[in-house]
């Protein structure tokens, strides 16, 4: 007899990684199997098969995950397909994809981040990819319950293994801009405004961004002894960092910038960084929410590292501005 277990997947499986606890139990399992530690996230044998819940077992999983209905699963035959208030299947022959996940409890298991990926970008445009991937690879999560509307949480995976499990499926789905994003796609981010300004930064003009090489999000900078005096500290964080210019780019929330010594620390930072060498470039929340105010930056920015022989086509400014425009509208997240 062959085994069964449920597999939730899709936004049951996106719910349950931002919920804080288990969201935070669940990377740290994912993060033990990364370090090549043995968990019970591979241990399905090859012919087990994922079951749909009926009513009963999925009203016990929405309050036990403490997500809405319906509960989204993954059935790889169409016999076991189910549509109903309670259930909403997703139909994968792939057998690479019924085993890519991990344990939760009892034969409950949750779709890995990459297949969560894979699904939720099908047939999504380039911004709302982008948001969701930054949040899967970044070290937050969003949370409508939370004050700033996201809680902190380890990254759950790479742009690198995001590419790898679109390599390894039987749809590639190369065409989608689910898996056309990723070479660009940079990990890290603390936040969707973050994630914002990099998408704008780094993905390549022909999908509205400006083209800029080696944007590195939160890189620790060691700092020399005077600059150290300087900031009071060791070390920084710049926010997106350029490689190619020695430019850090910082967002200045309002949020973090309320008090004499909020204002203070960042002052020291900033000129911790000049005696580094580094160049400095604020986006304040009013410039980003500004399209004339955030292109005048983002050209500056690439005028001086002149990464582009050509000039900007009004094609390609126009793809730019409908990417800052997806981007900030809130459309682009799920």
């Amino acid at each position: 007899m062959k085994a069964t277990y449920y597999l939730v997947c899709g936004r049951t499986a996106l719910a349950i990684y931002r919920s804080q606890a288990d969201g935070e139990r669940l990377a740290r399992l994912l993060h033990q199997e990364a370090m090549g530690m043995r968990v019970a996230s591979r241990m399905l044998p090859e012919d087990a098969r994922p079951k749909a819940p009926g009513k009963r077992i999925a009203c016990a999983l929405s309050v036990m995950l403490d997500t809405p209905l319906p509960i989204e699963a993954l059935v790889v035959e169409p016999a076991s397909r189910r549509q109903s208030a309670y259930t909403r299947t997703i139909l994968d022959s792939d057998p690479f994809h019924a085993l890519s996940c991990i344990h939760f409890e009892n034969d409950i298991f949750v779709a890995s981040p990459e297949l969560v990926y894979y699904q939720l970008t099908r047939g999504r445009d380039i911004a709302t990819s982008w948001m969701l991937g930054s949040e899967l690879c970044g070290r937050y999560a969003l949370d409508s319950d939370a004050k700033d509307g996201m809680h902190d949480r380890p990254p759950l995976t790479t742009p690198e293994a995001l590419d790898r499990f679109f390599a390894r499926s039987h749809m590639p789905c190369s065409h989608a801009a689910g898996k056309r994003i990723l070479p660009y796609l940079k990990a890290g981010a603390r936040s969707p405004k973050e994630a914002e300004i990099a998408a704008l930064m780094a993905l390549p003009r022909r999908m509205g961004g400006r083209g800029i090489p080696g944007v590195t999000l939160n890189r620790t900078i060691a700092l020399t002894p005077e600059a150290a005096r300087v900031a009071k500290r060791s070390h920084l964080e710049g926010d997106a960092y350029l490689e190619t210019i020695d430019e850090n780019v910082e967002y200045d929330s309002d949020a973090h910038h309320l008090s004499r010594e909020a204002h203070e620390r960042d002052e020291r930072k900033a000129n911790a960084l000049r005696m580094m060498g580094v160049s400095l470039t604020t986006i304040t929340a009013g410039q980003l929410n500004s399209w004339s105010a955030i292109d005048a930056i983002l050209d500056g920015l690439s005028r001086k590292g002149g990464f582009h022989k050509r000039l900007e086509t009004p094609d390609i400014k126009q793809a730019q501005q409908h990417l800052w425009r997806e981007l900030l509208s809130g459309r682009a997240r799920i």
